[in-house]
């Protein structure tokens, strides 16, 4: 109960809450103690407060997209992007995932790319738990991490924010 009531007070210090329509966030059991995830959408409502302008693309590629020329994606000092999305497509068909962020709207700050080796790295390394539950959400998750850390909003461990909660009696207000 009281990883319950910590997990709670840690998405009330940083704003979010709980919804199962637009996943800010999730509660996870890990080994017994509750623990929160943030999701994508939950890292673009944080980098929002910071980053007003910004603009956050994710999406999934397949390989018909792949081999048409549909995706294209150029890093380096003009970073370019292209993706035509096919009439038909399907999230099972996906080879892999991108995040293209832009802090003034316009010019492309980063782009980062996730094939589907690396992300079943990360569902083999979690047991499939909360990936193989939340597949696509997890997927766009990690990648929301790691271009927030190209613009300094997460910290080195992947958390968003530490936070502190010292009280000087058992009363919580």
């Amino acid at each position: 109960p009281a990883t319950i009531l910590g997990a709670f007070m840690q998405l009330c210090n940083l704003g979010i809450v709980l919804r199962s329509v637009q996943p800010l966030a999730y509660l996870v059991n890990k080994g017994g103690k509750c623990t929160i995830y943030i999701g994508a959408d939950g890292y673009q409502l944080l980098a929002r407060r910071r980053h007003p302008d910004m603009t956050l693309r994710m999406d999934f590629i397949t390989q018909h997209e792949a081999d048409k020329g549909l995706w294209q994606a150029e890093k380096g000092s003009t970073p370019k992007f292209k993706h035509i999305l096919s009439p038909v497509r399907n999230y099972d068909d996906a080879i892999a995932m991108y995040a293209v962020l832009s802090l003034d709207g316009v010019n492309i700050h980063d782009i980062i790319v996730m094939d589907k080796q690396e992300r079943d790295k990360y569902v083999a390394l979690h047991k499939g738990g909360v990936w193989k539950q939340w597949g696509a959400n997890m997927w766009a998750t990690k990648l929301a991490k790691k271009i927030f850390k190209s613009i300094g909003l997460a910290d080195p461990d992947g958390t968003i924010a530490s936070v502190s909660m010292d009280s000087s009696s058992d009363t919580i207000d």
